[in-house]
């Protein structure tokens, strides 16, 4: 009973290291290891993803139009500084009245990396002409977890 046990326990560690092996080197299973770097924030959602610290050098320097994608449920009043809470579904008038042109940088975040709303709104931009959309994704909770000031707005 032992060697039949131990013959299990050696056949799944060679699946495994295998397995592990096919997967980190050549992408062809249908699983992928987690390594620990990857556990932090992904701030890359959409193909334009933004991190803390470039979206800062953005609100410093005013150079981006920055659009809060939650919608009223979801908004608490806490904006990133020089923000404007647009949801994901606003009408198109609402949005092309926020945005100065088509080539504008235009920056969207939501709550956080499980909300959607800021990669629906990027999605819904691009697909309106906007060439220079940005996603920030870790959302307002990455920004006040990086510790800079948000603006209040009544709900």
């Amino acid at each position: 009973m032992r060697k039949l046990i131990l013959a299990g326990i050696l056949a799944t560690s060679v699946f495994y290291a295998h397995a592990t092996e096919k997967c980190e080197v050549k992408g062809s299973c249908g699983w992928t290891a987690v390594k620990p770097e990857q556990t932090k924030t992904d701030t890359t959602h959409s193909t334009n993803g933004i991190d803390a610290t470039e979206l800062k050098k953005l609100v410093d320097d005013k150079s981006a139009v920055i659009l809060d994608a939650r919608p009223g449920k979801y908004f608490d009043g806490n904006l990133i500084p020089g923000a404007k809470n647009i949801p994901y579904d606003a009408p198109e008038a609402e949005l092309t009245a926020a945005i100065p042109s088509k080539g504008a940088l235009v920056v969207t975040y939501c709550t956080n990396t499980q909300c959607p709303a800021s990669k629906w709104l990027a999605e819904r931009l691009t697909k309106l002409g906007y060439t220079n959309v940005k996603e920030y994704h870790g959302g307002i909770a990455d920004w006040m977890a990086a510790g800079y000031n948000v603006d209040t707005k009544a709900k």
